[in-house]
């Protein structure tokens, strides 16, 4: 009876050693692994898979959210209040610009009058 001991990583990424003892005459084989390895290990690996499927998840509900804006019902009314708003808003700017630069003539020019 023999026993070979041979270290395996079972996770490639993890980088764990496993020890495996064959006993040759009763093709027995068990696993000998320390269970703070394992506990940080698959700490690591879940963490790692949870932030890959969070990402996953929130490209997936994105590209679905603009799609639905795209394409969903009401988009085309979407676009258009859109538009409105992009031009209210530069109205609005520009309504903005010529008062200030209305009333900085008139003041000038009430302080050039009273001299």
């Amino acid at each position: 009876m023999g026993s070979n001991v041979v270290n395996t990583p079972i996770f490639s990424n993890a980088k764990i050693k496993v020890k495996y003892h064959v006993v040759a005459s009763a093709a027995l084989c068990t696993k000998v692994v320390h269970p703070i390895q394992i506990a940080s290990t698959l700490s690591l690996l879940l963490m790692n898979i949870t932030e890959k499927a969070k990402e996953e998840l929130e490209n997936r509900v994105q590209k679905l959210a603009r799609f639905i804006e795209k394409k969903g019902v009401g988009s085309l009314y979407l676009n258009r209040a859109k538009k409105v708003q992009k031009t209210a808003n530069i109205a609005i700017l520009m309504g903005a610009v010529v008062t200030i630069a209305g009333g900085a003539i008139w003041a000038i020019s009430k302080l050039n009058q009273e001299d």
